[in-house]
């Protein structure tokens, strides 16, 4: 049971990462090309890595979500004894 509902936790995480680079890069184009922050990521299945490009403060937001999503599954987990 515990090994499903981590599996499914991070097919919603890999999901949310995929949705938010694409709202990133419409986001990017409107704004004005402030300083960005460049990653090169390999995708799973693939063996070309995917750059992803963010403004300092679209990174701490994705950042910022990421751990609060991660705190809210651990205290899941603790309620729930595993």
């Amino acid at each position: 049971m515990s090994k499903l509902s981590f599996f499914i936790f991070f097919i919603f995480l890999i999901t949310g990462c995929v949705s938010n680079s694409e709202m990133v890069q419409d986001q990017i184009d409107e704004d004005s090309k402030e300083d960005l922050i460049c990653k090169s990521e390999k995708v799973m299945g693939s063996n070309i890595p995917e750059v992803n490009c963010w403004t300092k403060e679209e990174l701490e937001r994705l950042e910022e979500k990421a751990k609060r999503m991660m705190q809210s599954e651990q205290r899941r987990r603790a309620r729930m004894g595993g």
